[in-house]
């Protein structure tokens, strides 16, 4: 099995959505939004594993319920499954607003 790892890779998803369920991460993503703010409107990948852990990313992200990604709706964050695998990708970009 592939071990899990925070990643940042810029690139735009397939035109395939998934929905989101809530979770919670922690502040270990403050980087990452630091850096996707600094290039507003461009999609990285910053997550491949677990669809569970994928997706407890994604709500995160998109609900702004970590204060790297506030104000809620400032980020968009979407899933795509790895073609031919079980490996789930967290795509993400900033869409606007300022941090809280």
């Amino acid at each position: 099995m592939k071990p899990q790892r925070k990643i940042l890779r810029w690139d735009e998803p397939p035109n395939t959505y998934v929905p989101v369920a809530r979770k919670q991460a922690g502040s270990q993503w403050d980087a990452v939004a630091a850096t996707l703010r600094a290039e507003p409107g461009r999609s990285a990948v910053i997550y491949e594993g677990s669809r569970s852990a994928a997706t407890g990313i994604a709500s995160v992200v998109n609900d702004g319920r970590t204060k790297c990604f506030t104000p809620a709706g400032s980020f968009r964050a979407t899933l795509r499954t790895v073609p031919g695998t079980k490996t789930v990708e967290v795509y993400a970009k900033h869409v606007g607003g300022e941090e809280t």
